[in-house]
């Protein structure tokens, strides 16, 4: 009980601390952007293998600054492997931590995870997870940021094999670019 209450007495002290400062900053925010991934490796555990390949996704996500630093969306993407000839719709959660407050005119990491959505055989399940880097920059306007992005993209997908009969995972290690607009 006294540990309860002692974890319980340092979060009340670190919010209220945060709230003076204000920390905390609810803030609604859009990302949307087109990506082109290059494969390093791609692997069809059937019996087929490739060594280079490439992906086209489109992204869009909302979410929230829950910091000043700090942002936490989910959203919807497409991917469209090109050798593979297969669509992929996913569903994306992402977080983002910027160096400078809301993310204008910063640098940036962020981490992307996500499911495949499996809406029938033309969609196949699995995943993606994305880790990497950007930079924001303010329009010309000033009425929207742009922003430029490059990461590692990990991909799996189950695909049915028409020579063997049978499903098998595909694996792709990719690095891509991101050029995107957030309002």
């Amino acid at each position: 009980m006294r540990r309860l209450f002692l974890i319980f007495s340092i979060i009340f002290t670190f919010y209220s601390k945060a709230q003076n400062d204000n920390f905390f900053q609810f803030e609604y925010v859009n990302y949307n952007s087109f990506s082109v991934n290059l494969a390093s490796e791609s692997s069809f555990h059937l019996g087929e293998n490739e060594e280079s390949s490439f992906d086209l996704d489109i992204n869009s996500l909302h979410g929230v600054f829950f910091t000043k630093y700090t942002s936490l969306s989910a959203g919807l993407g497409v991917n469209w492997h090109i050798n593979k000839t297969h669509l992929t719709n996913y569903w994306l959660a992402d977080f983002r931590w910027f160096l400078k407050s809301f993310g204008y005119e910063s640098p940036y990491i962020f981490l992307q995870l996500g499911r495949n959505i499996n809406w029938n055989s033309n969609f196949p399940e699995g995943g993606v997870a994305r880790f990497g880097v950007g930079y924001t920059f303010e329009s010309l306007t000033g009425d929207f940021l742009w922003y430029l992005q490059i990461f590692k993209d990990s991909k799996e997908s189950t695909l049915y094999n028409d020579e063997t009969m049978e499903y098998g995972s595909y694996f792709i290690e990719s690095f891509g670019a991101s050029v995107g607009i957030t309002f």
